[in-house]
C-alpha cells in the first residue's frame, strides 16, 4: 500500500482512501496521473478544478468523477480505446483531452456531456485532429448526435460515429 498525497492506494492500484469523499466535494484540481490506476473507483464525486488522470491503466469510465469544473485529462491511458458511455459516468465538464492515437471509436456520447465545450488531443494525427473538429463543431452550436454521427461516418470515421 503506498500514499499519494490525500490518498492512499491498494495492492489492485485503486485509491481506496480519497480525501475527495470526506469532505463530498474537492475544491482544487485532482491529480492521479502516472499512478497505473486501474479503477476511477473512489474518485471524488465532484472536483472544483480538473482531474488529471494520465497515464494509468483505466478500462472502463466506471467510478470517474461525475461533475469536473475544468478539464479532464485520460492522455495515455492505453486500455481507453473507446469513449463508448462516457457520457454515463460523467455528467458534466468543460473540456476533455485524450490521446487521438489511442481512442478507436465511439465518441458522441461526447455531445450528452453538460458543458463541454472542447475535445482536444496532443498527439499530432491529422485523422484524430479532423474527428476533434467535427465534435467541437457539434459542441459550441446545437449539440446534434444524429448530425454529427451523419458528418462522421460522411468523412469516413464510421467506428467513432457511435454512442
Amino acid at each position: 500500500m503506498s500514499h499519494y498525497k490525500d490518498f492512499l492506494i491498494n495492492f489492485d492500484d485503486e485509491i481506496i482512501y480519497p480525501l475527495g469523499n470526506l469532505i463530498g466535494k474537492y475544491h482544487s484540481s485532482f491529480n492521479v496521473s502516472d499512478l497505473h490506476l486501474k479503477s476511477f473507483k473512489n474518485f471524488p464525486e465532484q472536483v472544483e478544478g480538473s482531474v488529471f488522470a494520465y497515464g494509468n491503466d483505466f478500462s472502463s469510465f466506471e467510478g470517474i468523477t461525475k461533475i469536473i469544473s475544468d478539464q479532464l485529462d485520460i492522455s495515455d491511458c492505453p486500455h481507453i480505446t473507446s469513449l463508448s458511455g462516457i457520457h454515463k459516468h460523467l455528467s458534466q465538464c468543460s473540456d476533455i483531452v485524450v490521446s487521438g492515437s489511442m481512442i478507436k471509436s465511439n465518441i458522441l456520447g461526447l455531445l450528452m456531456i453538460k458543458k463541454l465545450k472542447e475535445l482536444s488531443t496532443y498527439d499530432d494525427f491529422t485523422y484524430f485532429g479532423r474527428i476533434c473538429e467535427i465534435v467541437n463543431k457539434r459542441l459550441q452550436s446545437d449539440r446534434d448526435v444524429l448530425e454529427c454521427q451523419e458528418e462522421l461516418i460522411t468523412s469516413g470515421y464510421n467506428e467513432y460515429a457511435k454512442l
